[in-house]
């Protein structure tokens, strides 16, 4: 390899090393991608069907709190009326 290297042109050896530092320049890119990769990963695995499911929990309990709010609400005009 190191023959290879000295019997290769100043010019050779420039863009060899430019390549690198560009390749260099990716590799870095790339590293700073992976923990948002995994992020978002982990979300789609874990996190968004976790909230999913609390949503459809909570909004269960929403729907029932309203209909209980409905019918005391029906009460309280037919009583109302009453006395």
């Amino acid at each position: 390899m190191n023959s290879q290297i000295s019997r290769l042109s100043s010019k050779g050896l420039k863009e060899i090393e430019e390549e690198q530092k560009m390749w260099q320049e990716e590799l870095t890119k790339l590293r700073k991608i992976q923990p948002s990769a995994t992020t978002v990963q982990e979300l789609k695995n874990e996190g968004i069907p976790t909230l999913e499911a609390q949503v459809k929990e909570e909004t269960t309990k929403l729907e029932a709190a309203q209909e209980e709010v409905e019918e005391v609400n029906l009460l309280f005009s037919v009583h109302g009326r009453d006395s």
